[in-house]
């Protein structure tokens, strides 16, 4: 997986796109059974929620019990109803993904019918125990943290701050990388940050590079321009194994360049120091070549094309021919990661089969800034030669979907492609090569 940080290989257009509907999550049937806490919600709650939701954890409050659940009830109905906690973002009517720690409509239906009862607690003597975990990482081999901390300083009047860190590599024979887990030490600064891996060469030329500004890390808006080339281990914010056969192999003497988006709203924010867990297999471990495509128009990053005007709600897609990349041979698409800002409100990615059939990849009906991760395939997807990708985003420029800065809610203005105070639209998606 390598790839250019600040100039992404983007795959050029060959037929125009076609708006694609948003598909239908079916509708929520909530019966009349007598539900209680320790019965049927504490084990959802505790199995789901409250890895966030404890004190001093990213949540805005604790559920460790009942008191604070039956407390919080009406929010919690609002949350699980309309899907946005837990913060799994894909609609489960387009595509199915490996750790999805979502809920099911049963279990809202649950949740919902528990507090439309009366949030009544049952019995505490015979508590049901909470579902299995799901996602993370089966084991950590081993841990690398940011040499200090860093406390992001954006530009007056935004909100982005870009910086790069370098972390030793200290392994001593060569490894293969098979899961990562980002740990943000200040998580409501942290949007995503992205994982790669340079070799000693690689890193022996970013080691030499030295802030001009005097503070930690190195500016990186975008990448490090030459130096931005490596082997991509992951991003985002919430990680876990990776798919069997998957990894990236890496040599004694590399470095990982560590690529993070403060985004800040307020006025004194707090000093991140991050640090990556990851779970190694020994570097003779036989290895699929996972290869990137970024499913962009490239147009999109110059002059505005992407023009969200002030008030507007707008929608973008782009159509591709993947090809250029696949090389006409037969893949298997492996996951994607969906990569947008504020303003968002949706993505779909659509494979267009030669056939003239659809297949979805991937629906995000209601996008959350600060909550971008990878998406694994439960099944690999094939993508035969003659087949298109289409990528489809909508913005929200209203006045009621304005970032909040210092406390004061923006009045809307014109944006377009930017990482500044501005919006994107992009997926990012893995596939393999199908051995003929």
């Amino acid at each position: 997986m390598r790839w250019a940080l600040l100039c992404p290989l983007v795959l050029v257009a060959c037929t125009s796109p076609v708006e694609v509907p948003h598909c239908e999550e079916p509708a929520l049937s909530v019966g009349t059974a007598t539900v209680s806490w320790h019965r049927e919600v504490r084990p959802i709650i505790f199995g789901r929620c409250s890895t966030c939701h404890v004190e001093g954890g990213h949540a805005p409050f604790a559920l460790t019990g009942y008191p604070e659940a039956a407390a919080y009830a009406p929010a919690i109905r609002d949350a699980v109803l309309h899907k946005r906690m837990p913060p799994w973002q894909p609609a489960s009517c387009c595509n199915q993904f490996a750790d999805n720690f979502g809920l099911s409509d049963p279990q809202i239906e649950l949740i919902v019918r528990w507090i439309d009862q009366g949030a009544e607690e049952g019995d505490r003597d015979r508590p049901a125990p909470p579902l299995p975990p799901v996602g993370g990482l089966s084991r950590v081999d081993l841990e690398l943290t940011m040499p200090v901390g860093y406390r992001p300083q954006p530009k007056p009047g935004h909100v982005d701050d870009y910086r790069c860190f370098l972390l030793d590599w200290p392994e001593e024979q060569p490894v293969v990388v098979s899961g990562l887990n980002p740990v943000p030490g200040a998580r409501p600064i942290v949007h995503h940050l992205i994982v790669t891996a340079l070799d000693p060469d690689e890193a022996e030329a970013v080691a030499g590079e030295v802030a001009e500004d005097g503070r930690p890390g190195l500016p990186c808006e975008g990448g490090l321009g030459e130096f931005a080339s490596g082997q991509v281990l992951g991003g985002s914010l919430i990680g876990g194994d990776f798919p069997d056969g998957i990894g990236a192999r890496i040599e004694p003497g590399s470095k990982i360049l560590l690529n993070v988006h403060y985004s800040v709203t307020d006025l004194a924010p707090p000093e991140d120091r991050t640090t990556i867990q990851f779970r190694l297999e020994p570097g003779d471990t036989p290895l699929l070549e996972v290869k990137p495509m970024v499913l962009a128009n490239p147009a999109w990053l110059v002059g505005g094309a992407m023009t969200v005007k002030a008030g507007e709600v707008r929608t973008y897609a782009h159509r591709v021919d993947p090809r250029l990349q696949t090389l006409g041979k037969r893949t298997l698409l492996r996951g994607l990661t969906p990569h947008m800002h504020y303003l968002a409100q949706g993505m779909i990615v659509t494979l267009l089969r030669d056939d003239g059939t659809r297949t979805c990849l991937l629906d995000v009906p209601r996008w959350e800034f600060g909550w971008e991760q990878p998406y694994w395939f439960t099944t690999p997807i094939p993508l035969e030669p003659g087949d298109e990708l289409q990528v489809q985003c909508t913005f929200d420029n209203t006045a009621a979907n304005q970032p909040v800065i210092g406390g004061v809610k923006g009045a809307p203005r014109d944006i377009a492609w930017g990482s500044e105070n501005q919006d994107m639209c992009a997926a990012f998606l893995a596939f393999t090569e199908v051995e003929e």
